[in-house]
């Protein structure tokens, strides 16, 4: 074979290797948990070599926290649609239900939204990042009912979120459907 058949040498992409390095600690974080994280878990993972990963992410406390802030975005990006859909509708409630319910029957993205509210548990600066969902989806669902409603809404979608998680799967879409109205709607005393 002659010099000029020779592949090429692959050309160095510092960028790219990070991104696949968090895209694997993601994986790794939502499939086996926080506490699985380990520089050795993600380099089996992703099938890069372990002096590679340290290099890029000497303290596996930052890699933590940047896989969850990874998973942050993908979750804050569903709460872009539930915004969109929910503008305009003539019933939130039942439109929120449906849509939580789709989002809860997606095991793994359950898994994610679970993963970064036990890693807040235990680890202060990732509790800002655990709440932003929540704080956001709040901020959305005051568009629909009064504020302290909406919190209430936002604190239920996350216990459905944790009964999805421990259960056979989420709760049906009517059962949502009723909670969540109930929640939206102001108590009989409130509304006198």
């Amino acid at each position: 074979m002659g010099e000029q058949e020779k592949a090429a040498p692959r050309r160095r992409d510092p960028e790219r290797r990070r991104r696949e390095i968090l895209e694997a600690a993601a994986e790794i974080v939502v499939t086996r948990g926080p506490s699985a994280l380990t520089h050795r878990a993600i380099a089996a993972h992703a099938g890069i070599p372990l002096g590679t990963i340290t290099r890029h992410f000497p303290s596996i406390d930052a890699l933590r926290e940047t896989a969850l802030e990874t998973v942050g975005t993908e979750n804050e990006a569903e709460l872009d649609v539930v915004q969109r859909e929910l503008t305009n509708h003539p019933d939130p409630a039942a439109r929120l239900a449906e849509l939580m319910h789709e989002d809860h029957l997606d095991i793994r993205q359950a898994h994610a939204s679970i993963a970064m509210i036990t890693a807040a548990v235990h680890d202060d600066r990732l509790r800002s990042l655990a709440r932003r969902w929540s704080e956001r989806l709040t901020e959305i669902l005051t568009a629909h009912c009064d504020p302290e409603s909406a919190r209430a809404m936002a604190r239920y979608v996350d216990g459905a979120l944790v009964e999805t998680v421990l259960s056979d799967g989420p709760p049906s879409t009517a059962t949502m459907t009723r909670a969540l109205r109930a929640l939206m709607s102001p108590s009989p005393a409130e509304g006198e």
